[in-house]
């Protein structure tokens, strides 16, 4: 178990025997994760005292239920870091733009325009602000809308 404390919200993360995040608590929300026998992550349980918000990962596709109803699916494709979501407040097409390291850093829609901020996977909590610049990848040259 590892505790660190940001902004006066102390989170705890716990890990099982393969060294995978099972459990993430903090701020009144507590966030589990289940692993199937190959590692790989099927669901995830995000429970903030009122609601509980469950991810299954199955091939490729996220489906997202809040207290038993299907809310939303999100479907990824292989090439160019592209997603679907189907459902939900962000219905729509929108791409992945990465940092220098990988990660994720910044969403933009099919327009070009910056997309929505989506919750950690880890934590499910959403992030309190985006990169004002452009994300990696998009070209400087052209007028993309990105505001």
């Amino acid at each position: 178990m590892t505790t660190r404390t940001q902004d006066g919200v102390t989170w705890t993360y716990t890990f099982d025997a393969e060294n995978r995040l099972t459990q993430v608590t903090g701020n009144g929300v507590t966030t589990t994760m289940v692993y199937d026998g190959n590692g790989a992550r099927i669901r995830r349980i995000v429970d903030d005292g009122q609601t509980v918000t469950t991810t299954l990962y199955i091939a490729g596709m996220e489906i997202e239920s809040v207290d038993g109803t299907e809310t939303q699916r999100t479907v990824y494709y292989g090439a160019g870091g592209a997603f679907r979501i189907l459902g939900g407040e962000h219905e729509g097409l929108y791409y992945r733009h990465s940092d220098h390291l990988g990660s994720t850093s910044v969403l933009s829609d099919s327009a070009g325009l910056r997309g929505p901020v989506l919750p950690d996977p880890a934590t499910g909590v959403k992030a309190t602000s985006l990169p004002a610049s452009r994300p990696t990848g998009v070209c400087a040259g052209i007028d993309s809308g990105w505001r």
